[in-house]
């Protein structure tokens, strides 16, 4: 809903040139696609690292959708942390 929303916005309120529009549109798409199928883009160091512990990667979203039936984050993990539904990876070892 938040993004059928703000997309819309941005492109009534903020200049946005239609080539960048496209790109985000076209980032949102892989990540939502590849994090449900399970295929980790990012490096494993990127995943395991301290950066890694920000982002909502594949193996991440996996481990998630383990524990949880809801998230609220789409690429960044802060907003689940807050609410209480982010478990993370189990060890630095495991995808």
């Amino acid at each position: 809903m938040t993004g059928a929303v703000v997309i819309p916005a941005l492109v009534f309120f903020v200049p946005i040139h239609v080539a960048v529009l496209g790109l985000v549109l076209a980032i949102m798409t892989v990540m939502g696609v590849t994090n449900h199928m399970g295929w980790e883009l990012f490096p494993r160091a990127l995943v395991h690292s301290r950066l890694g512990g920000w982002l909502i990667t594949a193996s991440h979203h996996q481990r998630h959708h383990e524990a949880y039936r809801c998230n609220y984050g789409l690429y960044f993990r802060f907003w689940d942390r807050l609410c209480g539904t982010d478990r993370g990876l189990a060890s630095p070892g495991t995808p």
